[in-house]
C-alpha cells in the first residue's frame, strides 16, 4: 500500500522516524510550516526557518513542503516584514501550497496576513491549507471562511484543516454551496 501523509510536522524527527514511515508504505508527505513552540522575533528566523524546509527537511525523495508565516506572530510587529519574503520562497521547488495560515487569536493583524497569504496562494496558483483557531474555534472558523470567500483563491483548492465537532457541519456545508456554485458556472448556457 502506497500511503500519502497531507499534514505531518517533521521537524526534529529522525531518520528512524522516517525509515518506519517508509515501512508502513508512506510515499510522499507534506510538512506545514507551523509555530515551533518559541516565538520568531525577525523576518530573518522566518528566512531559516523555510530555508530547513525547503533545504534537510526535504532530503527524503517525494517530500514536499508548504511555507506559511504563521498567524501567532502576526501580532509581533519586528515579523510583519515576513510577509514579504513568502512570495520567493513559494516560487520554490517543492513548496506545494501555503500554509498553515489562519487565526490564533483573530487580531486585526492576524487578518491582515491571512489575507495576504491567501492572494499570495492565488497569485502563485497554489492551494492553501488553513488551520482553524484553538480559542473560540467557532467564530475563527466562519471569518476563515469568509475570508477565503472573499479572496480570489478557488476555494475547492482550500483545506480546512483542524475541525471539531462544532465547526466541521459549517465547512462541509460551504464546500457543498461552493461546489454547486462551480458546476453553475461551468454550465453551458
Amino acid at each position: 500500500m502506497r500511503i500519502f501523509e497531507p499534514h505531518i510536522h517533521m521537524t526534529s524527527r529522525t531518520t528512524d522516524d522516517y525509515r518506519a514511515m517508509y515501512a508502513t508504505g508512506v510515499r510522499a508527505v507534506v510538512e506545514p510550516a507551523f509555530w515551533l513552540g518559541q516565538p520568531r522575533t525577525s523576518p530573518d528566523t522566518f528566512a531559516d526557518y523555510f530555508d530547513g524546509l525547503l533545504g534537510w527537511e526535504t532530503a527524503p525523495p517525494s517530500s514536499t513542503s508548504v511555507t506559511t508565516a504563521p498567524p501567532k506572530e502576526a501580532n509581533d510587529p519586528r515579523c510583519v516584514p515576513t510577509l514579504d519574503l513568502l512570495p520567493r520562497y513559494l516560487a520554490k521547488d517543492g513548496v506545494v501550497g501555503v500554509g498553515e495560515i489562519g487565526f490564533d487569536s483573530g487580531s486585526p493583524e492576524e487578518e491582515h496576513a491571512f489575507a495576504v497569504q491567501l492572494e499570495l496562494a492565488a497569485e502563485h496558483g497554489l492551494p492553501a491549507l488553513v488551520h482553524t483557531p484553538h480559542r473560540d474555534k467557532v467564530t475563527g472558523t466562519t471569518r476563515s471562511l469568509s475570508l477565503v470567500d472573499e479572496s480570489r483563491v478557488d476555494p475547492s483548492h482550500v483545506v480546512i484543516d483542524h475541525l471539531n465537532e462544532l465547526t466541521v457541519r459549517e465547512v462541509a456545508n460551504r464546500k457543498q454551496l461552493n461546489s454547486a456554485r462551480n458546476a453553475l458556472r461551468q454550465e453551458p448556457r
